[in-house]
């Protein structure tokens, strides 16, 4: 077994294993409504791939094939007082050719979502567990960091935890609390910026609800941020705000917070005061309104970063559309030491009989680990069209970028395009088969261009049952 397989193997296992007690017959309220058995869920596929780059490098390593065969299992149920989501999975891969990446066995996948609630509490319980292969799985569905668009050989192991509880949900005064980790480790890359790193934090609260339609909360947070990057960088970041929420009437609510924000941080490979410490007031003011079609909001808000303080300013208008949906943000951003940077979203999703459309574009502006300003862009494309009962094409499109924005930092500016079409025959009303072709392009400020050709064939099914 490879270290990778048995980190995550064991950790999955005992996250699982923690976490599944909290569920079972005995521990169902009284009277639960009739949907609140246990329904199991089983997952089986198996994908086989032809490429002649798959580490998308310049030139290419040669060609190369490969599998992945996925196992899945999990579990769900409701009833009044509580809830559970969860699901673990596993893929093992199989190559060959000059290209091809090593065998791995363990490639694992894991969620589960808790709730219970009462009249007067909450409590909430998070665990996350993903693995990407740096150089063959696509792009997270939510990138956090310009590192994620790096092609690499090796793995990505990522992993989020977290719990919380809420109290005097309906008093008026109230309390919650929650603490979480999130850790990135990396095995078997070679790129410099693919460094392990972890957060841990917490926050505390008080909530005074004078009356129905207001709230008042007094919070403090904290988080702590450790990195294996050249300097080992530890930062830590405080907060303190009172914020309140006020219903104005049934469709209009105003909200806002002030506070004080302090970031320390430091380079334990250096003399002490290398780090960028930043602090500061933060402030956060917006309306939102209900409209006949949809909902209209403003926001302004100031905050501290490890790059200095940053002002945004954002406009969101959602329309409920006869075959679907639409939300629009249009923001300025003004990070300190660039000049004003437009960001701004669009989703859109159509949706009729036999087809739907999916477009979602948005450009924002983070601080990535390295305190430097930088433009995350993506536009993601996605077209389904059903032939027949048992036939149906598919067309996808996802382009992401970043851009350096303003301070220092190690990553280079990338860009990354796939564009698959596919086809997929309902073998019997259990089995799917799915063959298409994919192509993928990678840009590289300071390197070489980089693309691959990918043809795939994959068959799957998925079953339920009530035990």
């Amino acid at each position: 077994m490879s270290e990778v397989g048995h980190r995550t193997t064991v950790r999955a296992a005992t996250a699982a294993l923690a976490l599944w007690p909290l569920w079972s017959g005995a521990a169902l309220p009284q009277g639960a409504s009739e949907d609140g058995s246990l329904l199991y869920t089983f997952g089986f596929s198996t994908e086989l791939r032809a490429s002649d780059n798959r580490q998308l490098t310049s030139p290419s390593a040669g060609d190369s094939v490969y599998s992945d065969t996925r196992l899945s299992f999990g579990a769900t149920a409701k009833t009044r007082g509580q809830s559970l989501d969860f699901l673990i999975s596993n893929r093992f891969r199989f190559s060959a050719g000059d290209g091809a990446p090593p065998d791995e066995p363990f490639l694992p996948q894991l969620r589960l979502n808790y709730e219970r609630e009462s009249l007067n509490a909450r409590l909430t319980l998070l665990a996350a567990l993903d693995s990407r292969d740096l150089s063959v799985d696509d792009l997270p569905s939510n990138i956090t960091n310009p590192n994620q668009l790096i092609p690499d050989s090796g793995i990505e192991l990522r992993q989020n935890l977290s719990a919380g509880i809420e109290t005097g949900l309906a008093a008026p005064l109230g309390a919650d609390a929650r603490i979480y980790t999130s850790r990135f480790d990396y095995f078997d890359t070679t790129d410099p910026d693919n460094f392990d790193r972890a957060t841990v934090g917490g926050s505390v609260g008080l909530t005074l609800r004078p009356d129905q339609a207001t709230s008042i909360r007094l919070g403090y947070s904290i988080s702590v941020y450790e990195a294996d990057d050249t300097f080992e960088t530890e930062r830590t970041t405080e907060s303190l705000d009172l914020s309140a929420n006020r219903q104005l009437d049934p469709l209009t609510t105003v909200y806002g917070s002030f506070g004080y924000k302090t970031v320390d941080e430091e380079f334990r490979l250096l003399p002490p005061g290398f780090g960028n410490d930043e602090e500061g007031f933060i402030a956060t003011a917006g309306i939102s309104r209900a409209l006949p079609d949809g909902q209209i909001g403003l926001e302004l808000s100031h905050d501290v970063t490890g790059a200095g303080g940053r002002t945004d300013l954002s406009v969101t208008r959602e329309f409920a559309l006869p075959a679907g949906s639409l939300l629009l943000t249009l923001g300025v951003t003004e990070p300190e030491g660039a000049s004003y940077q437009p960001t701004g979203s669009v989703t859109y999703l159509h949706e009729r009989p036999r087809q739907n459309l999916r477009v979602t574009a948005a450009s924002r502006i983070v601080v990535d680990d390295e305190d430097s300003v930088q433009r995350l862009s993506r536009i993601e494309l996605g077209y389904d069209f059903e032939l027949n009962e048992r036939n149906s094409l598919g067309l996808s499109f996802d382009y992401a970028r970043t851009d350096r924005i303003a301070g220092l930092s190690t990553t280079r500016e990338t860009r990354r395009t796939t564009a698959t079409a596919s086809y997929t025959h309902a073998l019997t009303d259990d089995w799917d088969l799915r063959t298409g072709y994919s192509h993928r392009f990678r840009d590289e400020k300071g390197g070489a261009d980089a693309s691959s050709n990918e043809i795939f064939i994959r068959l799957g099914r998925d079953f339920s049952w009530r035990p």
